[in-house]
């Protein structure tokens, strides 16, 4: 009786441990499933701000990116008008867009006006702001003014000394807001001409010109005649790139107020005024649309700061 109670308690034992190892790894299971669920609620989480976080960082290079280019295309805008237009009547053309200038004054080795504008033009955006500054020297483009020995002989270096170009490298392109033509009519709407061949001067070609308006007119292998009764105010000069020995004729009544130059002997005939003027050929340095300008190697810098 005693060994079949011991038969029975056993196998009870049994059934009860057997469902006890089945609830153990039910629950091991179930705690498996959970934890592979968390795993991968928190690797889809991940994935997700990963996701954004690029969506943000592509945003925000892409806005970087406009920004830079609008501020530097500002820059190079603003740097382009200060040639010849007053710092009170450069505006932004974007409304984002900021800007301040500063001037400075100073005078070259052979007292040629300078200018010095420190440029400093600013990106607003709701994230930060991008800045650009660049440093702009303005000088006139004729960099000396001849001498009175220059304007009665023929200098072969006369261009390098105006210029600091050599006669073959001098193009119309030096000069901003040049007229190139082929023939002396009309010579309105610029302060520097370039003409190929002849050139005859009359009253009506240049009645513009005057001791505070004057003009630059350089002639390439051609003669030049100024008409009876014609005044010219300004700096003419004759270039010649061959043998050819060209002729510059100046008729009764007619005058030249400032400077006949040429880089090679020319036969001069003389019945009128040619005279050498200093006043006007200053007036000619310093004529705004003779201007030239040219950013300064060193000086831009560029900055990214957070919006306030």
């Amino acid at each position: 009786m005693l060994d079949k109670n011991r038969k029975v308690l056993t196998a009870l034992t049994i059934k009860l441990k057997q469902k006890t190892d089945k609830k153990q790894r039910g629950v091991f299971i179930m705690a498996s499933v959970l934890m592979l669920l968390g795993i991968s609620a928190f690797t889809l989480a991940s994935i997700s701000a990963a996701v954004n976080r690029h969506k943000i960082m592509k945003s925000t290079t892409s806005t970087a990116k406009d920004s830079y280019t609008a501020t530097k295309n500002e820059l190079r805008r603003i740097g382009s008008q200060l040639r010849v237009v007053p710092i009170s009547s450069i505006k932004s053309t974007n409304t984002n867009i900021s800007h301040t200038i500063l001037t400075s004054n100073y005078e070259g080795a052979n007292s040629q006006p300078l200018k010095v504008f420190d440029v400093t033009v600013t990106y607003h955006d709701s994230h930060f702001a991008t800045e650009m500054s660049q440093r702009f020297l303005h000088y006139p483009a004729i960099l000396n003014i001849p001498s009175v020995f220059q304007s009665t002989s023929s200098d072969t270096n006369i261009t390098q000394w105006l210029f600091n170009r050599s006669v073959s490298t001098l193009t119309a392109k030096y000069f901003p807001l040049s007229n190139t033509t082929n023939e002396c009519v009309d010579l309105k709407g610029a302060t520097m001409h370039w003409v190929t061949g002849d050139c005859e001067l009359n009253y009506n070609d240049v009645d513009h010109s005057s001791a505070s308006t004057p003009m630059l007119l350089i002639v390439e292998d051609g003669d030049v005649l100024v008409t009876a009764g014609t005044p010219f105010y300004g700096m003419i000069i004759m270039l010649s790139g061959n043998t050819t020995k060209h002729s510059a004729t100046i008729e009764h009544g007619a005058s030249i107020q400032g400077a006949l130059c040429s880089n090679t002997p020319i036969s001069l005939q003389q019945f009128g005024s040619n005279s050498y003027a200093k006043q006007v050929l200053l007036s000619l340095q310093k004529a705004p649309k003779l201007a030239k300008i040219m950013s300064i190697p060193g000086s831009w810098s560029n900055n990214l700061k957070k919006a306030l």
